[in-house]
């Protein structure tokens, strides 16, 4: 009778521990998860501040308490800004979600790329049984892009319709990021469209931009806007622009092109109609030369043999 009872109690001593296993196996499962989050700034540049709003959820069947949150980077280069990087939150019902926001600051000497940033989340599930989960967000950090337009001028002083005219200019990347994929478009109501591609141009340096283009107008005071634009693109393809007005005898936009003169044309033909006159002309003047120069020796000889000839 007595090892009856004793199997019947140890039958239910397992069945117990299975079950209370089963329990804790289940709430061991860590059931809080970032499930969406945003970043308050499209671009965030090496020393800004900024927030991040991020969403918990607890997909259990039971409620999570004692919840605290931390956010931070394994090499501090991006820290909180004005606080502890810790958030509490008293609970979580059953698959219900919680809305946090935080407010960071990137470090002031960060490369351009993402940064790993560590969602810590440490909270009770049932009988206060602790647990603790990780997620990880990426913070994209971008350069600031500057361009400068300097040098802007044209090769040519006097300026004809129809001509062809050089225009230079010089691209200065003043940023701390690489500008990509430069080009160079001038165009105009004096000049036709053209465009030059000068390239990839670092931090601190400078690209030259050399076009060529044709006067298409005469300068007219109520309609003069000439303009050279620069467009460039960031490490993920944005495009930007830059513009500056070309300028040349005149007001800002204004390239004094002038009517051709054909007068100067008519004069050269003049002096063209016989190209050989100026060569006979000369040919004559020699001749003449010669025949003074040999006379003065005929006479020269007479006087000196009549001179000879007295002395007898």
């Amino acid at each position: 009778m007595k090892k009856r009872i004793s199997i019947i109690a140890l039958i239910i001593t397992i069945i117990i521990v299975c079950g209370l296993s089963g329990i804790n196996s289940m709430a061991a499962v860590p059931r809080v998860m970032l499930s969406d989050y945003k970043l308050s700034s499209e671009k965030i540049y090496p020393g800004d501040t900024f927030k991040l709003t991020f969403t918990l959820k607890n997909t259990s069947k039971v409620a999570v308490s004692n919840i605290k949150v931390t956010v931070s980077t394994e090499d501090g280069s991006i820290l909180p800004d004005g606080n502890a990087g810790t958030i509490y939150i008293d609970k979580i019902d059953k698959e219900r979600e919680s809305v946090q926001e935080i407010s960071l600051k990137a470090g002031a000497a960060l490369e351009e790329k993402s940064y790993k940033l560590n969602i810590k989340t440490e909270y009770e599930g049932s009988y206060s049984a602790p647990y603790e989960v990780t997620d990880s967000v990426y913070i994209p950090i971008a350069l600031k892009q500057d361009v400068m337009i300097s040098d802007l001028y044209i090769a040519e002083e006097e300026i004809r319709l129809g001509d062809n005219i050089e225009i230079l200019a010089t691209v200065n990347n003043t940023g701390a990021s690489t500008l990509y994929n430069v080009t160079a478009t001038v165009s105009g109501s004096n000049i036709s469209k053209q465009q030059s591609y000068v390239g990839n141009i670092m931090p601190g340096k400078s690209g030259q931009v050399d076009i060529i283009t044709k006067t298409t107008a005469l300068y007219m005071k109520t309609r003069n806007d000439n303009t050279m634009v620069i467009t460039y693109e960031d490490r993920e393809g944005n495009r930007y622009e830059e513009k500056m007005r070309i300028t040349s005898g005149g007001e800002e936009g204004t390239i004094n092109v002038q009517e051709v003169n054909y007068a100067d044309i008519i004069e050269v033909k003049k002096d063209d109609r016989n190209p050989n006159r100026g060569k006979k002309i000369g040919y004559i003047l020699i001749g003449v030369g010669a025949a003074v120069i040999i006379a003065a020796a005929v006479i020269a000889r007479r006087r000196k043999k009549k001179q000879i000839l007295d002395e007898f």
